[in-house]
């Protein structure tokens, strides 16, 4: 997962300078130069944050799997039907 969060900041990186420089050349309006680079800012936070819970799932199946499966998992509540027989 890491090598992908790198290609995909390299990939971010060159957005973020080809919006910066058509802004700046004229090629792009301001406001929309600051929309674009928002909503890409956000992709970027969204990918991070992925990153993450990518790595605490990893790390708490891990250690599901040593203490022998789902030990420690919540049991699952028991339906009812509502009706008492």
């Amino acid at each position: 997962m890491g090598r992908l969060l790198e290609q995909f900041e390299t990939g971010y990186q060159h957005f973020k300078s080809t919006v910066l420089e058509a802004g700046s050349t004229g090629e792009m309006p301001p406001r929309r130069m600051a929309a674009v680079l928002e909503y890409g800012s956000a992709l970027r936070r969204m990918c991070n944050q992925a990153s993450k819970a990518t790595a605490y799932l990893d790390r708490y199946l891990d250690t599901a799997s040593t203490r022998g499966g789902d030990a420690g998992a919540p049991e699952p509540a028991l339906a009812t039907t509502g009706r008492e027989g």
